[in-house]
């Protein structure tokens, strides 16, 4: 149970929940690991919230928090 806390806290963003950069750089090292041995590829896309620093300013952090969550919703549903 602490350990599963612990690499929560490591992996996840506390507020959102979501995957931090900690989680992502460790993935993708796996990813690039795992393309090489089965000689496959794979592709990574990064998105910029173009003025994400306006929602905060306008809605505040909590609002702001709960946009990234639902982008992060909707970008699962049409990528699974």
């Amino acid at each position: 149970m602490y350990i599963k806390k612990i690499k929560e806290s490591i992996y996840y963003d506390g507020v959102t929940k979501l995957p931090n950069l900690e989680y992502f750089l460790e993935h993708l090292e796996g990813l690039m690991a795992k393309s090489r041995l089965q000689s496959k590829e794979f592709a990574l896309a990064i998105i910029d919230i173009a003025n994400f620093q306006n929602i905060v300013n306008i809605l505040g952090i909590n609002e702001a928090n709960k946009t990234l969550v639902q982008i992060t919703q909707i970008l699962k549903k049409h990528t699974s």
